[in-house]
């Protein structure tokens, strides 16, 4: 016997949302995201999207497919909203990441390439290697050059 869409065995007894298909809700939240982008920076409308998911009652799942998050950056959102620290979530702050394997020598570095004419970026990670003994990877070098470049 089935009432309401449920059947007794508890198939079918999720609830679904009638105004969207699931194959259509991760494109429209795309969408939106893609609108929020054009005045926030991505992290920030992601974590706006999740907020609005998880105060509407969906899923932490759900919510981490659609937003584009993890599903431990939406349980972490997720608990901030209960505590009603929800200005937590909505500032972009800086990153804590590992500082550059350069950064205390990149004026060294600046030098030494000046001093020489250097044509491959194979060529200036050697140079770094022998000179400094810090092993650097070719999109390292490259993005050393870019931020060296960016800053004359």
């Amino acid at each position: 016997m089935e009432s309401g869409g449920a059947t007794m065995s508890g198939k079918n007894n999720a609830r679904r949302n009638p105004y969207v298909e699931d194959d259509n809700a991760t494109m429209l939240m795309g969408m939106v995201l893609s609108f929020l982008c054009l005045f926030l920076p991505k992290t920030l409308a992601k974590k706006v999207v999740c907020t609005i998911l998880l105060v509407a009652g969906a899923p932490v799942t759900r919510a981490a497919l659609l937003s584009g998050l993890t599903e431990r950056c939406v349980r972490d959102i997720g608990r901030s909203v209960r505590s009603g620290k929800v200005d937590d979530v909505l500032t972009s702050r800086k990153g804590s990441g590992r500082r550059s394997k350069t950064a205390a020598v990149e004026e060294e570095i600046i030098a030494e390439m000046s001093k020489k004419d250097y044509h491959t970026l194979q060529e200036i990670a050697d140079m770094i290697k022998e000179k400094f003994r810090i092993v650097l990877s070719l999109p390292s070098v490259s993005k050393l050059l870019k931020k060296t470049t960016s800053a004359d």
